[in-house]
């Protein structure tokens, strides 16, 4: 095996190794979203946690079994790295302001765990002076509304 086979099958071992990685997120991400779905929809600002941060990573991750792309993002804190959902694409896309790698941001969410890994479900998020608002007070999702709405 020449220097150029070995190169390419790490290429290749790679590539396979980060599509199970983004695979594995997506399963996990669209597991959290059932489970904040039904066991969270009357919950209250008491659950609400804050972090702050800078974003290592935006990432739009495909569910299993719906249609709809997920926005999720990597938010680097002081103690550890964090995996943050924020809504469906379609509707992430549609704001003003894009969240953007390298961006200090304030998250408000709750943090969940699913299958022994941890994520928050973001209800909002704060960059310089711009809102973005995900859910309402009681954790309902706001795309819901815009959807019918809209």
């Amino acid at each position: 095996m020449n220097t150029r086979e070995i190169v390419r099958n790490l290429q290749l071992l790679g590539g396979s190794i980060a599509l199970f990685t983004i695979a594995g997120t997506g399963y996990i991400m669209g597991r959290a979203l059932r489970h904040h779905k039904t066991n969270n929809a009357n919950s209250d600002d008491s659950s609400t946690e804050k972090w702050t941060g800078t974003i290592q990573n935006v990432e739009c991750l495909k569910e299993k079994e719906e249609l709809t792309q997920t926005v999720a993002i990597k938010l680097k804190t002081k103690g550890e790295e964090i995996l943050v959902f924020l809504g469906p694409a379609w509707y992430i896309n549609h704001q003003k302001k894009q969240l953007n790698k390298g961006d200090k941001i304030t998250v408000l969410g709750t943090a969940i765990e699913v299958e022994g890994d941890s994520l928050i479900i973001a209800t909002r998020v704060i960059h310089n002076n711009t809102r973005l608002m995900l859910r309402d007070e009681q954790g309902m999702p706001y795309w819901d509304n815009w959807r019918q709405v809209g």
